[in-house]
């Protein structure tokens, strides 16, 4: 999302002030908004064929999803180092004065045979940097879901630069949580102390995944990382299709203890702001609204 020109007075609010978060995401079951400036990017509409229709409407966006884990949905997602959809694994960086850059591949290896759209999941623990910047490029399947068949993706259907948008600190709109949304408790990364903190925003990266190594890419470039940053990326799926455990939802995600990507953050560490400025910061949080901006929603 575009940075805020008031960044740097919220840096207290959003950073030291950690109750200004706008919500706490638990359990399985409910809603989140995505960060992306454009909202979704197929809309909760179809056309007479049930196709879903591209979220274009310059008058009216959609900016959520709903998700609904209750039922499992952590075996099909891995995060890879390669498009090959047996692997799993944990990958993980450290970042040199506060910048990393990398890349992994989302697949899927599931009997259900692919996911109509997949969500990234952007988790941060320690004080947020007014400088912090996270660039996501998607490269992947880009194929209209529908609601009755799930439609047969092919080299044709791939694309770069699906997503190329530039995510700041402002955009961690959830927390502080230990956990992100899952049908059973999922830490944010893998080794997380239970009583370690964080802030989670959502990226829709509007590509399709199929068996048969048809996965997607995720390239990222993050700058502005603490000493004592971490920073994990996981995934969602969602699908339009009936006949599964969900419909129009979100039912799958990554298991943590087996698949994901963490950057440690290498940079300085953060100086703490004067206590006058921090009451301040917590003060006149509800008056922020948090990148409420081009009709994107209150959460």
């Amino acid at each position: 999302m575009k940075k805020q020109t008031v960044l740097t007075l919220t840096a207290a609010m959003l950073v030291w002030g950690q109750g200004a978060w706008a919500a706490i995401l638990t359990g399985g079951t409910g809603t989140f908004t995505v960060a992306n400036d454009a909202g979704r990017f197929y809309s909760s509409s179809v056309d007479s064929s049930g196709n879903a229709l591209l979220n274009s409407n310059p008058g009216y966006r959609d900016f959520t999803y709903n998700f609904t884990l209750g039922g499992g949905g952590l075996n099909q997602l891995k995060i890879n180092s390669s498009a090959t959809s047996g692997q799993a694994g944990q990958l993980a960086g450290t970042a040199t004065s506060g910048i990393y850059d990398g890349n992994f591949w989302v697949t899927t290896n599931g009997g259900k045979g692919g996911n109509d759209d997949m969500i990234l999941a952007v988790a941060l623990t320690g004080p947020i940097s007014s400088d912090f910047a996270l660039t996501i490029q998607s490269n992947g399947y880009v194929v209209a879901p529908n609601q009755t068949t799930r439609p047969t993706v092919s080299a044709g259907n791939w694309q770069t630069n699906v997503v190329n948008e530039t995510f700041y600190g402002s955009d961690f709109i959830y927390g502080p949580m230990t956990s992100r949304p899952a049908s059973v408790y999922q830490p944010l990364y893998n080794g997380q102390d239970p009583a370690t903190t964080g802030a989670l925003m959502f990226i829709d990266l509007g590509v399709a995944n199929r068996v048969g190594n048809l996965s997607d890419q995720v390239v990222f470039s993050v700058t502005g990382l603490y000493a004592e940053n971490v920073l994990a990326f996981s995934t969602y799926a969602y699908d339009l299709i009936g006949g599964n455990t969900v419909a129009n939802a979100i039912g799958w995600t990554t298991p943590t203890a087996s698949t994901g990507y963490t950057v440690i953050g290498a940079g300085v560490a953060p100086v703490p702001l004067p206590a006058a400025v921090w009451l301040f910061g917590g003060a006149v949080a509800g008056l922020v609204g948090f990148g409420r901006r081009n009709g994107r929603p209150t959460v």
